[in-house]
């Protein structure tokens, strides 16, 4: 036995255990590897919301002032409306394939794991809709004073959202 190499958190030898960052990397790389496999998926939330304000905008009529009184909230319910939709996809494959499993048992916490695929779930779900906000904004005749704290509220909200949605996945895949 070696007695220069001393054994580490959960008995494995010093320098082996992945640490954090590298599992975070290795989880990334692979979402975004199966986001580019399924391309169409990935733009769905996107174009979801779009769907959503330009419908409200229709229904909303040729009334510039109504539409500006009800921008903010239109856009708040597209991103809503957007996360949901990828929410179903989000730890279902990872159930099926057995990746779960392979989370719990990993010497990462699985905390740290759940929340770097939220954060991709965030990253491709309400980041391209906070992206496209000014222009969805402007569709709706929101005032430019207006926009700043709009994009800020979507900016720390949305992420919550997804934390939410993730704990909502959670219970669903469990429950299954």
């Amino acid at each position: 036995m070696n007695r220069n190499a001393s054994n580490g958190r959960y008995g494995y030898v010093e320098g082996t255990i992945p640490g954090l960052m590298a599992s975070a990397r290795a989880l990334l790389a692979r979402d975004l590897r199966l986001l580019w496999r399924r391309r169409g998926d990935a733009l769905q939330p996107a174009l979801f919301a779009l769907i959503v304000v330009v419908l409200f905008a229709l229904a909303l009529g040729n009334e510039p002032q109504l539409q500006a009184r009800t921008a903010a909230g239109v856009l708040w319910v597209a991103a809503l409306l957007a996360g949901l939709l990828a929410l179903d996809s989000l730890f279902r494959g990872d159930a099926e394939d057995g990746s779960l499993e392979q989370w719990m048992l990993a010497p990462v916490p699985l905390a740290w794991l759940v929340g770097v695929r939220t954060l991709m779930h965030w990253a491709t779900t309400a980041l391209p809709l906070l992206l496209a906000t000014p222009f969805l904004a402007e569709l709706l005749h929101l005032p430019h004073a207006q926009l700043p704290p709009l994009m800020i509220g979507l900016a720390l909200g949305t992420p919550i959202l997804s934390l939410i949605g993730a704990v909502v996945a959670a219970i669903r895949i469990a429950t299954q």
